[in-house]
């Protein structure tokens, strides 16, 4: 999908509707819709106008798009990391399910040696998952090491 299909997308399927999306914006309805055509040369959203986008709908598809444009990924990070240890042991098992996930769907979808665009998209997917479910355990222990870090600060020095 490309930035300004991501953009369209986004905007269209506000649930609001797009002249809510515009009022929400601070720009004209007919403004926004020209600036989401594709067919039009003169007019185009800002990067201001972008991330506003994306906060009123709460829709990053435009930020997934971006990163594959670059041959990156979008992976939101987790909003706060849990110190628990079964957290942690939570968090590692996720990620093994997801892994599982994974190499299941590419194992399957190699067998004939042809990955069609269905399959390449479920792959991508289930990456998509182990990411997230990865990013979840490295807040997770980031938040733990935080924790640790106070706790031995208050620590009186060894006599």
């Amino acid at each position: 999908m490309t930035v300004a299909d991501a953009a369209y997308q986004t905007a269209h399927g506000f649930a609001e509707g797009t002249e809510v999306l515009a009022q929400k914006m601070g720009i004209g309805k007919q403004v926004l819709t020209n600036k989401l055509n594709s067919n039009n040369t003169t007019h185009h959203l800002t990067l201001e106008e972008s991330v506003r986008l994306m906060r009123v709908t709460g829709d990053v598809r435009l930020l997934h798009a971006l990163s594959d444009e670059f041959g990156g990924v979008y992976v939101p990070l987790p909003e706060q990391g849990s110190a628990q240890t079964t957290s942690v042991l939570g968090d590692i098992s996720k990620m093994s399910v997801e892994f599982g996930a994974l190499v299941r769907e590419v194992a399957d979808d190699i067998q004939d040696g042809v990955i069609t665009p269905n399959e390449h998209k479920r792959i991508q997917h289930e990456a998509a998952e182990l990411r997230q479910a990865l990013a979840r355990l490295m807040a997770d222990l980031d938040a733990m090491f935080q924790a640790s870090q106070r706790e031995h600060r208050s620590d009186p020095p060894a006599a």
